[in-house]
């Protein structure tokens, strides 16, 4: 049996783009096809895969390829999906949401005497996020922060130039791409916090590609795959149903939300995006359903378990992201720090990080930002003989990820010093 992520890794496994940028994209596309045709019930109101995804990092790290594929896939499996601008403005996005051009329609699960509803797609793949909303960025992040929870109800709006422009159902799909300043800047001046945390999903990649790939390799039955891919969208139009929970399901997503629910209190650096993680990870268990030849359309234990292992790919990265774009002007630094020295195995003899990190920061810098990191227990500082430098006593540096790996575990135990 087939399975739609699956195959979009595989005929995109030969590029130099992210692999969590590909998984991510992927899970763009099947909620864009999906709309508001599958469901949730969650006490008085549906959750629907309705999912916004951001994708950070430095720039020419291949974000905007994993971004392409989504719109070609989405415009081969529906050659009339609405589709937004690259630059608009919120007014102009509030006029075509509303027109008649946008209105689909399909029969619930549920329905009776076969009533129809009817709503408003808007797929939005948006290379560089700061030109779409670069006539008012945060006049455009509201409205779409807004217009989120609004899927099975009217969103009223209001221009100056056009009056009262009402919206039945809108359900906007975005996966925008922009570079790692432009975010930190717009995360400093509280853009993009608040709202926009929640419901935005970021994957942020900040190293570069794993292997250089000059020139993109397509596996041997790609046209295969292609097709299958186009169908599997496609085939998501013709049916609508409503999810229900297995009992093992139920109890695995309680014991986990509990968890959360204490450990988000904790987590201030993504406060908002652990606040409505729960609706995220059901939106993210609807998706995955999805990708499937043959969805279930149940919210199971074995779903639960493999989107919190979904989220796990972007949180580490998140929370560094979202630790530089605070006030303190040096936590960008302490990122920086951390992942030059995860980069090189978690583990790096301070003297090489001086010297490779000297010409960022200053001397009295990079001393105060090794000083914070090992006093808040980030870093661990220690004087060690390390195997594989002919026994040399040197003081080396490392982090919490370096710590979970076996050798070097042994190594610091091993040390009386």
């Amino acid at each position: 049996m087939s399975n739609f992520i699956e195959d979009f890794m595989t005929y995109n496994g030969g590029t130099e783009c992210h692999r969590n940028y590909l998984r991510w994209a992927a899970i763009s596309a099947i909620c864009a096809a999906a709309g508001p045709r599958y469901r949730l019930l969650n006490g008085t109101y549906f959750i629907y895969p309705i999912m916004y995804i951001m994708l950070v990092g430095a720039q020419g790290n291949r974000k905007t390829y994993a971004m392409s594929q989504v719109k070609q896939l989405i415009d081969e499996a529906f050659p009339d999906y609405p589709i937004g601008a690259d630059i608009t403005s919120r007014d102009d996005m509030i006029r075509f949401l509303a027109s008649d051009v946008t209105e689909r329609a399909y029969k619930p699960s549920d329905s009776i005497n076969g009533e129809m509803s009817t709503y408003h797609p808007l797929l939005l793949c948006i290379s560089e996020f700061k030109d779409f909303t670069s006539y008012n960025p945060a006049m455009m992040i509201n409205f779409i922060v807004n217009i989120y929870d609004y899927v099975d109800r009217l969103f009223k709006c209001s221009t100056i130039k056009r009056g009262a422009e009402d919206i039945q159902g809108p359900f906007l799909s975005i996966i925008a791409c922009e570079n790692t300043d432009w975010f930190l800047r717009r995360l400093k001046e509280g853009v993009v916090t608040g709202g926009f945390s929640r419901r935005f999903n970021v994957v942020y990649e900040w190293n570069k590609p794993d292997k250089p790939v000059p020139r993109i390799i397509l596996p041997s039955n790609h046209e295969e795959i292609h097709k299958r891919m186009v169908a599997h969208l496609a085939n998501l139009h013709t049916n609508a149903r409503t999810y229900s929970w297995t009992a093992e399901g139920q109890r695995a997503f309680d014991k986990w939300y509990t968890k959360n629910f204490h450990e988000r209190q904790d987590d201030s650096s993504i406060a908002g995006f652990m606040s409505t993680k729960d609706q995220q990870l059901l939106k993210l268990c609807i998706a995955l359903d999805l990708a499937e030849s043959q969805p279930r359309y149940k919210i199971s234990e074995d779903l639960i378990v493999e989107a919190l292992a979904w989220f796990q790919t972007i949180e580490p990265n998140l929370k560094k992201l979202y630790l530089s774009g605070g006030r303190n002007e040096l936590a960008a630094e302490w990122v920086k720090l951390i992942d030059f020295i995860d980069a090189n195995g978690g583990i790096v003899a301070e003297k090489e990080l001086l010297r490779k990190l000297g010409k960022d920061m200053s001397p009295r810098e990079l001393q105060d930002s090794l000083k914070h990191l090992v006093d808040s227990e980030q870093l661990l500082k220690k004087l060690l003989k390390w195997p594989d430098e002919r026994s040399i006593l040197k003081t080396w540096l490392i982090t919490m990820e370096g710590l979970k790996d076996e050798k070097i575990q042994k190594v610091v135990l091993a040390s009386k010093i």
